[in-house]
């Protein structure tokens, strides 16, 4: 007489067999086999968030109906799908493939935009490679060009300003560097920099008085009294509530100019 299963076993072992119908969920209605039930099952998956399952789907949809007027769609989907999932060059390639080859498509500035985004995402700090905030940078201002009146211009320009912070500080580091190896040339040339890429940057104080520094081992006294000066001006009472760090720059601008006003002769 055969040997009887533990009815524990018998329940796993149904459970195995009918994991895989239980996971897919069933058509839904308008999602009968063909070309567009086969998107309108795509788009539900991802939707649903299942973004693995999405690019599966909207993949085979791509492959299946070459020539469907949904494709645009369906790419569109594929790339935002990939960001989901942090695939940040995958989800690039399809977005440069939809505003390469689909140029009437509904989905050109939303598309535009989730490029800009998708670069920015690979974007590192300051002492990494800058040619992903570079990237970002320029996507999103060809976004701001393209659509100066578009959906997402209000984040583009903030998104545009974290960009230009990143490579302001990227290099105002560069110039510390210089400037703590003696190289005041090189310093004051990356100071410079920084100063010429935002202004507005959280580092521009400190990259004044690096400036300022750096003239001063290059021997440079007039430059270095503007350097200094360029601080103080810059240092409102507006910025220095929003960044406490200018007070202790601007004491020290101070100090540097009353030095060389009492080094200088008659100057009292």
């Amino acid at each position: 007489m055969p040997r009887r299963l533990p009815a524990w076993l018998l329940l796993v072992l149904a459970a195995t067999a009918l994991g895989p119908l239980a996971c897919s969920s069933p058509p839904q209605p308008g999602e009968m086999p063909g070309e567009e039930g086969d998107f309108h099952r795509a788009e539900r998956i991802f939707r649903e968030g299942r973004y693995l399952q999405a690019v599966e789907a909207l993949d085979a949809y791509r492959n299946e109906h070459p020539g469907s007027d949904r494709i645009d769609d369906a790419i569109f989907l594929l790339g935002m799908a990939h960001q989901k999932q942090g695939e940040n060059l995958l989800a690039r390639d399809e977005f440069d493939r939809l505003l390469r080859d689909y140029p009437q498509s509904g989905h050109r500035e939303e598309a535009q935009y989730e490029r800009a985004l998708a670069w920015l995402a690979d974007s590192r700090g300051p002492a990494l490679d800058p040619e992903p905030t570079e990237e970002a940078l320029a996507a999103f201002r060809a976004y701001l060009r393209l659509y100066p009146d578009g959906a997402q211009r209000a984040d583009a320009e903030r998104y545009e300003a974290k960009c230009l912070d990143r490579l302001a500080l990227k290099a105002y580091l560069n110039g510390k560097t210089y400037l703590k190896a003696k190289q005041g040339e090189a310093a004051r040339i990356y100071f410079d920099k920084s100063l010429s890429i935002r202004t507005e940057s959280s580092c521009a104080g400190q990259a004044m008085q690096g400036l300022a520094l750096a003239h001063r081992l290059r021997g440079d006294a007039a430059a270095e009294r503007a350097a200094w000066q360029r601080l103080l001006d810059f240092s409102t009472p507006e910025r220095m509530a929003r960044e406490p760090r200018l007070k202790k720059l601007c004491r020290e601008a101070d100090q540097a100019l009353a030095r060389e006003e009492a080094a200088v002769p008659g100057s009292r």
